[in-house]
């Protein structure tokens, strides 16, 4: 996260007239870098947002225009891609952190499975929630137990599409 931080406050700086930069920048850029260790992500990016802000007041302090109205509107575009930057999809990435709910069906019955940050967080059997120890997760699988230790459905996880795969169980008698 602070790579993350430092790299808006870097991209804050090109706000700034080259002039500027030049003499000031490497300076500025040291000062915030030490100063982002002791800051969370949204004080970082309110950081790198002032700078943006004070780069563009000083590009735009001798330029005889409608200041209010143009500022705004650079304002929302910057905050816009601040955010569309921090939206794994919009870069074609998957989330990490989603949450994933799988409903199946095979002969023996209805089952689900629900996975949060690529992990076992929650399943039933024939709709009847699982204590979280019945779950057993590698790195490309997911083992729902019976309650006497033996697997009840193991289950191929595949964690870059998304999908599940498993034998069907026998139906139950």
């Amino acid at each position: 996260m602070r790579a993350i931080r430092e790299s808006l406050f870097d991209l804050s700086l090109l706000a700034f007239p080259r002039s500027f930069r030049e003499i000031y920048g490497a300076e500025m850029r040291e000062v915030a870098h030490e100063r982002l260790t002791d800051l969370s992500f949204i004080e970082g990016v309110s950081e790198a947002l002032d700078a943006t802000i004070a780069g563009t007041r000083m590009r735009l302090e001798n330029v005889n225009i409608h200041a209010p109205a143009l500022f705004a509107t650079v304002s929302v575009a910057m905050i816009a891609t601040v955010f569309a930057l921090g939206d794994p999809s919009f870069l074609g990435q998957r989330d990490p952190a989603g949450r994933l709910d799988f409903n199946a069906r095979d002969p023996a019955g209805v089952f689900t499975l629900t996975l949060l940050n690529g992990k076992p967080i929650a399943a039933t059997i024939d709709n009847v929630p699982l204590p979280s120890e019945r779950l057993v997760a590698t790195a490309d699988s997911i083992r729902i137990m019976k309650a006497d230790g033996n697997v009840e459905v193991a289950i191929a996880f595949d964690r870059e599409t998304g999908s599940i795969a498993w034998e069907p169980r026998a139906a139950r008698k």
